[in-house]
């Protein structure tokens, strides 16, 4: 039997407990009462006549009585100990009920018809946005992200999570080849850019690299031709070279600038390519990508950063006046705001949200129930009998005191219809 202490309870189980202790003496002294109301009416029945039928009501409530307290009671403990069978049925049939009670809520609860109209009328995006748009609630909020930045921080701070962490990473790194994912993402850049600003403003700045190199091109032709060339042979060459150039790169013509850009955009391709298809290019990327996690500097770096990130983050979390908490008071208001005029927007979230409810809801239901019936089997019998009986037991009572009454009323009925049609 688990030794319930007061101390373990909680204010609520005290108070339940409270209750139903007075309801199960409010049971049994009706149970009493009618059986000293049998006894006595029992014995002055031969001088008081009219006593057979409160000894007929007391018999009946007697035997009520008796039989609803047999219930109940067995179906928490066996009766006065005995071990009767079909006794104790919570503490016998635990992990049968958990068992049912599991397969009951993932077949009537966990389902997507079950769960699909109750989720459409709930509206979290509008809830967020009416709590959000309150004086100071952004303010609160912005305090306890505070305060899980600082747990947050103050974990990160222990040296074996962040050896973990970085093992981790560099386990993870070391996995991803590097020149194909760049390759991957220089071409999504190019196809996913119909305006051409990448394109544009890598010529934007060959021509500024232009312009500010040509003396030093001056120079490079002057040093790469022969020492015997005549000057005005390197002008020559320096002029066309200028020439070729600045005709490719030149707003002047017309479709300059769209050569110069279709000329870069194949340029990248190219390279795209190389990058994702040329094996020793691979290669050769790994080779770099492994030279810099082998590099004792790396971890030292790492560290630093990371040092540096916690403690600019650890200030700032504490200091209720921070810069970093302004702004993200600021973005809460402000996204409180702007869903308050976008209806749209909100149904969008409100659908994303209802769709990862079901989702993992629908995905996870046996795991769930699974849960459910692990933990009901995992209770000390005892300990869940009594917390069943902490929670229903009071009601129970009331099933007691009511049989008591109606089976005292069914007696004194049937001994009045005796009387009445047939002695």
């Amino acid at each position: 039997m688990t030794d319930w202490r007061a101390s373990e309870f909680t204010a609520d189980e005290r108070r339940r407990r409270r209750r139903l202790r007075r309801m199960k003496w409010a049971a049994h002294g009706l149970l009493v009462s009618m059986l000293v109301i049998y006894v006595l009416s029992g014995l002055w029945m031969s001088e008081y006549p009219w006593l057979g039928y409160v000894r007929a009501f007391a018999e009946a409530g007697t035997v009520g009585a008796l039989a609803d307290w047999f219930a109940v009671t067995a179906l928490f403990r066996e009766p006065l100990g005995l071990p009767i069978p079909h006794t104790a049925i919570i503490k016998r049939r635990k992990n049968d009920i958990g068992d049912t009670l599991a397969e009951f809520i993932a077949t009537h609860f966990l389902t997507r018809e079950t769960l699909a109209p109750r989720l459409d009328r709930i509206d979290p995006a509008g809830v967020a946005t009416d709590w959000l748009s309150r004086p100071n609630n952004a303010r609160q909020l912005t305090d306890d992200v505070a305060r899980v930045l600082q747990r947050v921080v103050r974990t990160g701070d222990n040296r074996a999570l962040r050896d973990l962490v970085k093992d981790n990473l560099c386990s993870t790194i070391e996995r991803v080849q590097v020149t194909p994912m760049l390759g991957q993402l220089l071409e999504m850049l190019i196809r996913n850019d119909p305006e051409d600003t990448l394109l544009s403003g890598l010529v934007s700045l060959a021509q500024q690299q232009f312009d500010d190199n040509r003396l030093n091109l001056r120079d490079t032709v002057t040093d790469r031709t022969p020492w015997w060339l005549p000057g005005f042979v390197d002008e020559r060459i320096y002029r066309q070279l200028v020439t070729e150039i600045e005709q490719v790169l030149s707003d002047d013509e017309a479709d300059g600038e769209e050569r110069a850009r279709e000329h870069l955009r194949r340029v990248l391709l190219d390279i795209v390519q190389a990058l994702k298809n040329d094996t020793a290019l691979i290669e050769r990327g790994e080779r770099l990508k492994q030279e810099l996690l082998d590099h004792p500097q790396l971890a030292v770096y790492l560290s630093r950063v990371v040092n540096d990130i916690s403690r600019y983050l650890t200030r700032e979390a504490e200091d209720p006046e921070s810069e970093f908490r302004h702004r993200i008071t600021e973005v809460l208001a402000g996204l409180g705001g702007a869903l308050a005029n976008q209806p749209t927007v909100r149904e969008d979230i409100n659908q994303s949200l209802r769709d990862a409810a079901l989702y993992v809801i629908t995905r996870y239901r046996e795991s769930i129930t699974q849960v459910i019936s692990d933990t009901i089997h995992g209770w000390d019998a005892d300990t869940a009998a009594d917390l069943i009986e902490l929670r229903v037991g009071r009601d129970l009572q009331f099933i007691r005191i009511n049989g008591t009454l109606v089976g005292g009323l069914a007696g004194l009925t049937l001994y009045t219809l005796w009387h009445v049609f047939v002695a």
